[in-house]
């Protein structure tokens, strides 16, 4: 069974990204004046307890943790809890074609992607999130917030 405190968690990540909003110049976190989400999921205990949550929420990503000029709808995929108190949430999207960055080709993978390094507290709960967007040439983005007790 999951701990009703873990679970919402979960849901509350989930919600400060859909309700908060930022732009790139700044590190200022504001409501967010997108739609609607639509949202359907699940979370189960794992092995060792660890809280999986498949939510799928969908929002307007702000720019501050894209570094692109402008925000995209994502889904969030998949979000992980461990009972040490470490959290990963993973949101992927669909760049539009006028907002591709230029792309860096990797000598060693062969694959040019377009990588964003940032950070993002919107919980207002003193826990900070490293994050690192990830768009390749399908025009994919895949953002993973991580944070570590």
């Amino acid at each position: 069974m999951i701990h009703p405190d873990t679970y919402f968690r979960a849901t509350m990540l989930s919600l400060g990204i859909l309700c908060t909003g930022c732009d790139k110049e700044s590190t200022s976190v504001y409501p967010s004046t997108a739609g609607q989400p639509t949202a359907a999921g699940s979370a189960a205990a794992q092995g060792g307890g660890a809280l999986v949550a498949k939510n799928y929420f969908q929002v307007g990503m702000c720019t501050c943790l894209t570094g692109l000029a402008a925000g995209i709808d994502m889904t969030q995929s998949n979000y992980v809890e461990t009972p040490s108190g470490n959290r990963t949430s993973v949101w992927t999207g669909l760049v539009p074609e006028y907002l591709m960055p230029p792309l860096t080709l990797n000598p060693t993978t062969g694959v040019s992607s377009y990588t964003y390094n940032s950070y993002w507290n919107g919980d207002g709960d003193g826990i900070y999130y490293v994050s690192k967007c990830i768009i390749t040439s399908d025009r994919i983005a895949t953002l993973t917030l991580h944070s570590k007790k």
